[in-house]
């Protein structure tokens, strides 16, 4: 094996410098590393992982969401006043029919709010949060681009939900980006 051991130099243009080791092979190759590529991989392979792991996280909401015998009741305000709430939909365009699917989902509220204080109690790395954290950074990157808020819903959702097949997780989506909202992570301007 050793006699397949070569001497040899790959330049490192992160660094300007070279960089010397015993490589195993047959081809000699310099390779060049660019930091702005390898950077955009690092950062799509990051997201990509995040998305499965909240992908994971939302199935497991999901299944508590479909346990819990007792969602909120409609006629509860979600932390946030009547007004504050009616005056982000009408900020951010939202159809009636959207602002009933948010009353809908936000049944579900309390459910959530259990399951971050469990995150929170149990140090689980505070997924429930760390899933609001990614639907504010979809939102950002979504809210130049639609005219509506029912339009940058429907684009985070799809985003949340690409590995997703069970309509429940569906839901659970449905349901934790109503929480982002109501807790004033997404939707606090006027489109």
């Amino acid at each position: 094996m050793a006699s397949d051991k070569k001497q040899n130099s790959v330049e490192n243009s992160l660094e300007n410098s070279t960089v010397g080791g015993d490589f195993v092979g047959q081809k000699q190759t310099n390779n060049h590393y660019d930091l702005k590529d390898i950077s955009a991989l690092w950062d799509a392979q990051a997201v990509e992982q995040f998305a499965l792991n909240a992908a994971s996280h939302i199935t497991g909401l999901a299944q508590d969401i479909i346990k819990s015998a007792t969602p909120a009741d409609e006629d509860s305000d979600f932390g946030l006043l009547a007004a504050d709430l009616k005056q982000k939909f009408i900020d951010m365009n939202c159809s009636q029919t959207y602002q009933l699917h948010f009353h809908q989902a936000a049944a579900f509220f309390p459910v959530v709010d259990e399951l971050v204080r469990a995150d929170v109690l149990n140090s689980k790395g505070k997924s429930i949060r760390a899933i609001c954290s990614y639907i504010a950074s979809i939102y950002l990157k979504m809210f130049a681009k639609y005219t509506t808020g029912d339009e940058i819903h429907t684009s985070i959702h799809g985003q949340l939900c690409m590995k997703l097949s069970d309509p429940d997780d569906h839901r659970a989506a449905e349901v934790l980006i109503a929480y982002t909202i109501n807790e004033c992570g997404i939707f606090n301007e006027k489109k």
